[in-house]
């Protein structure tokens, strides 16, 4: 069963594709019909990723895994900051949706990652050095970064100074609580086995 709704969910993925492809150029005048089509093409990619991450969650349970998504997604925020150049109007509407879906699947592909390997504690410290590090090495190179951030917000006529570090806020976002509670997790796994062992 699980097979023929994976096959569907594929065509499915591809329809979608098709879809947007069909949209990307076509200027709708009214707003309203703008976000109800963008809305639903939104929903149908993430529920897509869900089903298909679940299904593939093997893959996953390994680091060059579970490392895709959060690559995929720093990439397509270069691009929609415009740090990475596209020429191509269509391909920047592409992966402006892909880094939606990216950082759907990075919180989901975290969970599953960190349900079968035990290193939530190696990656709430990693995470949280780096965050520190690079908001320091930040401050050093452009000052203030705290007023600089919010200056920069809604400000799509510029690149923001701080675009290389601006993406692995909402990474982190994610992968620092699911962290905490795979932690918690864990340990109320080892002490209930040894319990049993008792």
């Amino acid at each position: 069963m699980a097979k023929w709704i994976t096959r569907f969910v594929w065509l499915l993925l591809v329809v979608v594709l098709i879809v947007m492809f069909a949209t990307s150029g076509m200027g709708f005048q009214n707003q309203a019909t703008l976000m109800l089509v963008s809305g639903a093409l939104i929903l149908s990619l993430l529920a897509i990723a869900t089903w298909l991450i679940v299904y593939y969650r093997s893959l996953f349970r390994h680091w060059w895994g579970w490392i895709i998504a959060p690559v995929l997604f720093v990439f397509s925020s270069y691009v929609t900051q415009g740090a990475i150049p596209v020429k191509w109007s269509l391909c920047s509407y592409f992966i402006t949706m892909l880094g939606l879906v990216c950082i759907w699947a990075t919180g989901l592909t975290s969970v599953i990652f960190l349900w079968y390997n035990d290193v939530g504690i190696r990656i709430v410290g990693w995470s949280s050095a780096v965050i520190i590090w690079l908001v320091v090495l930040a401050w050093r190179i452009h000052g203030n970064v705290i007023s600089l951030a919010f200056s920069s917000l809604g400000r799509t006529d510029v690149l923001s100074p701080l675009w290389w570090i601006s993406p692995l806020f909402p990474i982190m976002m994610w992968l620092i609580p699911i962290a905490i509670v795979s932690i918690i997790g864990h340990s109320i796994r080892i002490l209930l086995w040894e319990l049993r062992t008792e």
